[in-house]
């Protein structure tokens, strides 16, 4: 098997895999919009791929390089690294700025799981 460098729940998004990564999926997503240059950004990755191994199958962890996918980060108003990027059902809802400890993440994506799962509960089935 080919060693990509990547983790389970953790991927490289790219414009060619955005929508089956993001906009398709069928649990919520965290996307941290970085960039290899920045001192912040290398400082949160380990922390968010520490975080990816802790919700597998509850919520899949994107990284998108802004140097790489300029139209990606345009799309969504990126303007500083790092931008985590929260999506529910293909849509943005959430989004933070810069890197925080590990503890303070932990708390906001179990409140966002908790959001998805009431408005799932909630809400009606397609027809």
């Amino acid at each position: 098997m080919e060693d990509t460098g990547e983790l389970v729940n953790l991927k490289s998004a790219t414009e060619a895999n955005w929508d089956a990564l993001v906009i398709g999926s069928e649990i919520p997503v965290a996307v941290n919009f970085y960039a290899a240059t920045c001192e912040h950004s290398q400082k949160l990755a380990p922390v968010f791929a520490s975080l990816s191994h802790r919700y597998v199958n509850k919520m899949r962890f994107v990284k998108v390089d802004v140097a790489a996918e300029r139209g990606l980060a345009a799309r969504y108003g990126i303007q500083s690294t790092p931008t985590l990027l929260f999506f529910a059902q293909g849509r943005p809802y959430f989004m933070t700025i810069g890197e925080a400890p590990k503890h303070q993440f932990e708390s906001e994506l179990d409140h966002i799981l908790a959001q998805h799962k009431r408005c799932v509960a909630r809400s009606s089935p397609l027809a």
